[in-house]
């Protein structure tokens, strides 16, 4: 089976349910879709869920396009009790877009439990308020984060290697952190003190040593095949696209949009997949096939296309909203790659991580149980 992945499935709805007069829902009790346990390791990740349609009796199609379903992060759905329900068909293909930045740093700040103005805090404990972590620093009760001067040290952002220096940060003896491209060892605990002043708690080390980069962002296709599951990995710049148009005066104007691509076409050092966390596949060096810039023409300048939208006696060529023109600037710059995965035994969830070096841009978990499978979904979630 040959697979052509394109731009722009990041845009795909969310959501594909078709309800018909065949198909009457029904009151059921519980908490649906009835998402299994996160595997140990992975409690603060979000999971997806397949696309689906609406079961209408034992001819339904199972669907087979790569779409997106709704992604559940931890405590959700929160629905319980009676509700209107419907039954369910899930695709056997399936669609994971890699977190983003906001959402990698929601799950760092899940593995802490969040903060509660009402528990006490001894020094070392752990929370999460506002997507950042903080440690305590002593004993505290009823005092928020994000005080400098408080009780709370704001954590790492979840990068590897040395942070930039942050004023609101505790360094305790042996810190290490970079301020002006300069790489800094605090000489004893210090706070607010800036590296590099004379007879201060810093101690210079040097050029601030290059760190690796998190993988931008990325797109999976899973698609079934005679072989197996082919896992599709995907990686594209986002591009503008113009399209110019003519107005009921006979004015040119521009509207301009962009992508929902945020990938890139720099491969990462690998891509890792997993069932239920275990590693079972790999994708690394020349597995990634980097797609070559093409030139584009430059834009048209709202002058020149002015010039050409009347006829010689002054009247307009063009109707109210007429598309004159579209300038694409996608370039055809991607990285993409292909394998088929092992056969899918008891694990309930697949998922992947880009990585270089120790810093690695993760999937959500894929309910990949569920793939072509039945359930029950709760009406209009």
């Amino acid at each position: 089976m040959k697979t052509t992945l394109k731009h722009g499935l990041l845009g795909i709805p969310a959501l594909l349910v078709a309800l018909t007069a065949h198909a009457t829902p029904a009151m059921c009790t519980g908490t649906y879709p009835q998402l299994p346990t996160r595997p140990a390791g992975s409690e603060a990740m979000p999971i997806m869920e397949p696309a689906f349609t609406q079961f209408q009796g034992a001819s339904t199609p199972r669907p087979t396009y790569p779409g997106l379903g709704q992604l559940f992060w931890p405590g959700e759905p929160s629905n319980s009790g009676q509700q209107w329900c419907i039954g369910v068909i899930y695709s056997t293909a399936a669609q994971l877009n890699a977190l983003d930045d906001a959402q990698l740093q929601r799950v760092a700040a899940g593995v802490a439990p969040a903060w509660e103005s009402s528990r006490t805090y001894n020094a070392g404990d752990q929370v999460s308020y506002n997507s950042q972590i903080y440690k305590a620093k002593w004993w505290t009760q009823n005092e928020a984060p994000g005080n400098a001067y408080g009780a709370w040290e704001q954590q790492s952002n979840g990068s590897t290697g040395p942070q930039a220096w942050d004023s609101t940060r505790v360094y305790n003896t042996g810190d290490e952190a970079v301020f002006r491209a300069s790489l800094y060892r605090a000489k004893w605990w210090t706070q607010g003190n800036q590296p590099g002043e004379d007879w201060g708690p810093w101690t210079l080390l040097g050029v601030a040593p290059a760190t690796a980069p998190r993988p931008a962002g990325y797109q999976l296709q899973l698609i079934p095949g005679d072989s197996g599951l082919r896992l599709n990995y995907l990686s594209k710049p986002s591009f503008e696209t113009v399209n110019y148009t003519v107005d009921a005066q006979c004015k040119v104007n521009a509207q301009s949009s962009w992508s929902n691509d945020n990938g890139s076409n720099t491969p990462p050092q690998k891509l890792e997949v997993l069932r239920d966390g275990q590693l079972i596949a790999s994708i690394s060096g020349n597995q990634f096939l980097t797609g070559l810039p093409r030139p584009i023409p430059p834009k048209p300048l709202l002058e020149t296309l002015q010039a050409q939208v009347r006829n010689d006696d002054g009247s307009c060529r063009y109707a109210d909203g007429a598309l004159l023109l579209s300038w694409s600037g996608d370039t055809g710059a991607s990285v993409s790659a292909s394998i088929v995965l092992p056969a899918q035994s008891n694990s309930n969830f697949l998922s992947a991580r880009a990585c270089n070096s120790d810093s690695c841009r993760s999937t959500p978990l894929l309910w990949e149980s569920a793939l072509g499978g039945g359930g029950k979904r709760v009406l209009g979630y």
